[in-house]
């Protein structure tokens, strides 16, 4: 298939593959990825050999990759496995197309495909390949339904071409009339992803996700300092005896705690932002540090004790959250600062005296300025892939490796703090993002992923130490996250700063598109009906236009003397007298005939002049 030929059936539907499987590779594991490609390919050669079994083994083909797939997803029969069987299934019919019903079975799928891309991801690109699918499956029905081969000319092309397009007008139609709303039916589970912090950590837990570049959510605005951009998305409070921390549950807390928790009153402030959070499939929502979700506050959690918010259900669709910035002030009892300052009894003897040597004599403050320059001066470098001798041993990382990176140092400032008698806490999210210098918004992907530390100081309360930044650049080997990483940017060539560049627009490109999408929901549909609903004209423009754009469309292609001619002939035909007798099957001989002497005389040359044209 060196050149593409879209009269023929095959490569159209080859087309409508390739567009199928492009627009399901951004939800897919590279795993998976792999195995569509090689399905693909698998497909391909099947579709150009012929034997008398085949249908055997492609049916026994389509039910070793479905269990393939099953085999990916964990043999978890969630929402993700069944659009990628969907897919699977659209590459296996591919390879068999000798006949018309299973070109027209093909375009069905292929119309399923379309469809279930579009309702699962509504970035840019997925929505420009769906439209891709519908218009080429259109173009496909319609062609194999001819009778006949037609040439490709300018005016078949067109001809065609405007078939498939009078959809895009009843789409944008459907679009304004019917918003963007949450499904609330749920079949099939959602498959976990790795977007997000870890359910419990230890050295080296960031590790499984360093190389994602999986986007997390965008922030929508530039207000903020980008050193201060730390979203908290967890909290770990409690080490286990294998010093593993976990995140305690805000209602055993609560139900512990109760007594030991004090909040004020919160004010609500002016200062707002929001997020365009992604679908991950969990229940976490990133927020920064003293805001709160404004809008929708029935559909979220707020976690007193850690700070942190949790949607009620998973979120499955990408939106957008708005937070509002509050003051409240918290006061914490001296058996929940107990309970902060709990360790296993399997922690260091080395790192339990080191602890109280060098805390004799000093403030809180001043011990944890000097555990922060402490890791500034001697040689701790941060790295991505330090040498590990044990599970979760912080004692050598301490003394003697000296290699880790934001959970390394975090999980050692919070054993030592709370070796000296300071309740704190690790805090995990995501910290800096990129900025998007075309649409000025903070871009977070899964590599922004980030530990940092909180300390309870009397008269103060909670207060974000991150440990991490003690350490120079110049002791940076390699990091996941972007903005650490900035100080390596201008030693980048140039062909990957143009390639970055290619890519931030690209992101800017979806995000606007994004917030469109988004922000059109009941509201906005409320809001446009109302402004339309006393102008009758405008409703019927909105259902009709494709059809009257279509039919001026057709007008315009068909306008030539032939046709014109025609025209006028049917036009004689329906004005003249009763008394001539004329049928709309007389030929126009017969017509002619039917005509007295003095109409015969005046259309004489009209007649002759339809002949020529006509029928010549």
């Amino acid at each position: 298939m060196s050149k593409i030929n879209f009269l023929n059936p095959t490569h159209r539907c080859f087309i409508i593959v390739l567009l199928a499987t492009l627009s399901l590779q951004s939800e897919l594991t590279i795993a998976n990825q792999l195995f569509f490609l090689g399905s693909l390919i698998l497909s391909f050669y099947l579709h150009k050999i012929r034997f008398r079994l085949k249908h055997i083994l492609i049916a026994i083909l389509s039910v070793l990759l479905l269990f393939i797939q099953l085999a990916i997803e964990d043999y978890v029969f969630s929402k993700d496995y069944f659009i990628n069987i969907i897919g699977l299934l659209l590459i296996i019919r591919f390879a068999d197309l000798d006949n018309k019903k299973k070109l027209f079975s093909f375009s069905l799928i292929s119309l399923i495909v379309c469809v279930v891309s579009l309702i699962n991801s509504q970035d840019i690109i997925s929505s420009l390949l769906s439209l891709g699918i519908l218009v080429t499956t259109i173009i496909n029905m319609y062609l194999i339904n001819q009778t006949e081969i037609i040439d490709l000319n300018i005016k078949n092309l067109i001809k065609i071409l405007s078939l498939s397009l009078l959809i895009v007008p009843i789409v944008i139609v459907i679009y304004l009339i019917f918003p963007r709303t949450e499904v609330n039916i749920k079949i099939l589970e959602a498959s976990n992803t790795n977007l997000g912090i870890p359910d419990e950590i230890g050295l080296g837990s960031f590790q499984s996700f360093a190389d994602s570049t999986k986007k997390v959510f965008n922030l929508n605005t530039t207000k903020f300092n980008q050193n201060d951009l730390y979203f908290r998305v967890k909290t770990f409070d409690f080490m286990m005896p294998d010093k593993t921390w976990i995140s305690s549950k805000e209602d055993v807390l609560f139900n512990q705690f109760k007594q030991q928790l004090s909040i004020s009153k919160p004010e609500i402030l002016q200062d707002r932002f929001d997020i365009i959070l992604e679908n991950h499939n969990k229940k976490w929502i990133p927020t920064l540090k003293g805001y709160t979700i404004s809008d929708g506050v029935n559909n979220y959690r707020y976690s007193y004790f850690n700070q942190t918010h949790e949607n009620f259900k998973e979120i499955e669709k990408k939106k957008i959250i708005q937070f509002v910035k509050f003051n409240q002030n918290t006061i914490i009892g001296n058996e929940l600062k107990e309970f902060y300052l709990k360790l296993p009894n399997t922690i260091s003897k080395d790192l339990e005296k080191w602890a109280l040597d060098n805390k004799k004599d000093k403030s809180n403050q001043e011990y944890l300025n000097f555990v922060l320059n402490f890791f500034n001066q001697n040689n701790f470098y941060y790295n991505l892939s330090p040498n590990v001798k044990g599970k979760n041993d912080y004692a050598d990382f301490f003394f003697n490796s000296r290699e880790g990176y934001c959970e390394y140092y975090a999980g050692t400032f919070v054993i030592l703090a709370r070796l000296a008698g300071i309740p704190s806490r690790i805090v995990s999210g995501y910290y800096g993002g990129s900025l998007n210098k075309f649409g000025q918004f903070y871009e977070f992907t899964q590599s922004d992923a980030h530990a940092w530390v909180e300390v309870w100081l009397d008269n103060t309360g909670w207060v974000r130490i991150d440990p991490t930044a003690a350490i120079p650049p110049s002791r940076i080997r390699n990091t996941i996250n972007q903005y650490l990483d900035q100080a390596n940017n201008n030693d980048r060539a140039f062909f990957s700063l143009g390639l970055m560049n290619i890519r931030t627009y690209l992101n800017y490109l979806d995000y606007k598109w994004t917030m469109s999408f988004l922000e059109y929901d009941k509201q906005s549909r409320d809001n446009f009906l109302d402004n339309v609903k006393d102008k009758n004209y405008l409703i019927f423009l909105l259902i009709f236009m494709p059809f009257i754009l279509f039919h001026i469309f057709k007008f315009i292609m068909n306008f030539n003397k032939k046709n014109i001619i025609r025209f006028l002939f049917n036009l004689m035909i329906l004005i003249s007298p009763k008394t001539n007798k004329i049928l709309n099957s007389d030929t126009p001989h017969q017509a002619f005939e039917k005509l007295n002497d003095k109409t015969k005389k005046k259309y004489q040359n009209f007649f002759r002049i339809y002949l020529k044209n006509i029928y010549s």
